[in-house]
């Protein structure tokens, strides 16, 4: 009788053990919460999803980029350990109002130039010119 104890607690450790070399223990989980929600997570440049989002990763060191349009992006790094739960909770700033801009490249006739595209319609190109996005 004490043999198969023997064999039985020996067992249980072997799966024990392997079990603790396995994708498993070597993850965590990241929580990531907005405010406004539906802001899209990028995860090392990738697009993961929107918030509220929560995913299992293995341990390693992430970029973490939250964005929503009208919204300055979010950016931070964090590290997933093996076993944790890394939260982030941010409130997204909003951009002002009539200066949210993106800069393209704009042909003037055969000129190419950088000029601000403009969310709000009132502010003239500069130049004074006409000029098309292609």
């Amino acid at each position: 009788m004490g043999s198969k104890i023997r064999i039985l607690i020996a067992a249980i450790s072997i799966l024990l053990i392997a079990g603790c070399t396995g994708e498993a223990y070597r993850s965590g989980s990241l929580s990531i919460n907005s405010a406004p929600t539906g802001a899209s997570v990028f995860i090392n440049g990738m697009y993961k999803g929107v918030t509220p989002f929560n995913i299992s990763a293995v341990s390693g060191t992430y970029k973490i980029v939250i964005s929503k349009a009208g919204y300055k992006n979010y950016t931070t790094s964090v590290i997933i350990l093996p076993g944790s739960v890394k939260k982030i909770m941010v409130t997204l700033n909003q951009t002002a109002a009539g200066n949210q801009t993106a800069s393209t490249q704009v042909y003037n006739n055969t000129n190419i130039v950088n000029v601000p595209v403009v969310a709000n319609p009132s502010r003239p190109m500069p130049g004074g010119t006409n000029y098309s996005v292609q």
